[in-house]
């Protein structure tokens, strides 16, 4: 696909179109975030069995309080990790160590309150993301098609976790700036991103597979096949943090018995995936989830337009959305797919040639709906994804 890379005569109005995207974002996560805090004043009510059946929770000590609504899930286990650290056998060590981090580092801008630093850097970071995924479509393909593939990233329901103290917006950022790099060919770049996303998550280091295949096809200089080496470096990286937070370099591999379903085994069982794929137990949950099916079998129906479109896009799309579903037999799946950013680019680009501006607005909706189905549960420690 050709890259069509600004002139500088272009410069002004390529900044004034980015503001007015920043300007957007800001407002539309602030009056999010502000509609969500007062119908939780009024109407939120979290499920406190859950909220105590939690490996970890925040407040550690006592009962729920109104600001646990923003700390469900995932996040208590990384305020755990910022606030108290890694220590050997604990749960909370499955989880990658560079985003804990920066909410520590950047928590003594916000009264030292680690919640406050996750939740404002995860909004920007999303943020920042965002901008750099409308920039490097329209530069790839055109401005109509930038703009609905942004709608439908941003209406997506796992997107709701942009706007919350988890990893995906710092690993989407980081994904963008990797993709960014690749695509204006800025080495330093891709060196940043290829070795912050292995100790971001698990599957930062996939990000050597379409990096390889884009090698193979468009450069086979020395310098760019030794950026190969960062991802593995990076993932090396993560285990001597690990080895000097808490002696094992393998603590957060041990960690993940507390959650037996992601294996790494899982890859090597097609006949039990098939099985799996094929018996949802209830319309939404941890376990079993048929929106989660639903949502991967879309994702299974775009990958020939995808191939099509974009070869090494394809590649980012079994990374980053196929071998998830596989390791996690489809838990969490409707967030795992949020980082399969190819697949939004394609469905704007196929709503924004073929389906009438009508039909586009009502399909957004409904990815719109589900999201806010999605959030509410996800603040009152329902499960969301």
């Amino acid at each position: 696909m050709s890259a069509n890379f600004p002139k500088p005569k272009d410069y002004p109005a390529l900044l004034i179109d980015q503001k007015k995207l920043i300007i957007g974002l800001i407002l539309y996560k602030s009056g999010v975030l502000t509609l969500l805090t007062l119908f939780l004043l009024l109407f939120g009510e979290i499920d406190e069995d859950m909220f105590n059946r939690g490996l970890q929770r925040w407040p550690r000590d006592g009962g729920p309080i109104f600001l646990s609504h923003f700390a469900t899930w995932d996040t208590p286990h990384y305020l755990f990790l910022s606030e108290v650290g890694y220590q050997k056998d604990s749960p909370s060590c499955d989880f990658y160590p560079l985003w804990p981090h920066l909410v520590k580092w950047c928590s003594v801008v916000f009264g030292n309150s680690h919640l406050l630093s996750g939740i404002v850097l995860s909004n920007g970071f999303s943020t920042l993301g965002i901008v750099m995924f409308h920039q490097m479509i329209k530069e790839k393909i055109d401005r109509h098609t930038a703009f609905w593939a942004t709608v439908v990233l941003l209406s997506y329901p796992g997107s709701l976790f942009f706007f919350f103290h988890h990893t995906e917006s710092l690993f989407f950022c980081l994904l963008m700036i990797f993709c960014w790099g690749w695509h204006r060919q800025k080495m330093y770049l891709v060196a940043l991103a290829g070795l912050l996303l292995p100790m971001t998550r698990a599957v930062g280091v996939f990000c050597v597979v379409p990096l390889a295949w884009g090698i193979w096809n468009r450069s086979r200089s020395i310098s760019w096949i030794l950026m190969l080496e960062l991802p593995i470096l990076g993932w090396g990286a993560y285990f001597l943090w690990m080895q000097i937070l808490t002696g094992n370099p393998w603590e957060g591999f041990d960690a993940q018995k507390h959650w037996p379903v992601n294996s790494i085994g899982n890859l090597f069982d097609p006949v039990r995936f098939i099985e799996v794929l094929f018996s949802p137990s209830l319309i939404h949950g941890y376990y079993g989830s048929l929106i989660d099916r639903i949502w991967f079998v879309f994702l299974l129906s775009m990958l020939p337009l995808v191939w099509l479109r974009d070869r090494e896009w394809f590649w980012w799309v079994i990374m980053l959305g196929v071998i998830p579903a596989v390791l996690s037999h489809f838990v969490s799946f409707t967030r795992y797919m949020t980082m399969a950013f190819p697949l939004y680019t394609v469905v704007g680009w196929y709503l924004a040639k073929h389906v009438p501006l009508s039909f586009r607005w009502v399909f957004a909706g409904g990815l719109i709906l589900m999201q806010a189905w999605l959030l509410w549960r996800h603040m009152n420690f329902d499960w969301a994804g």
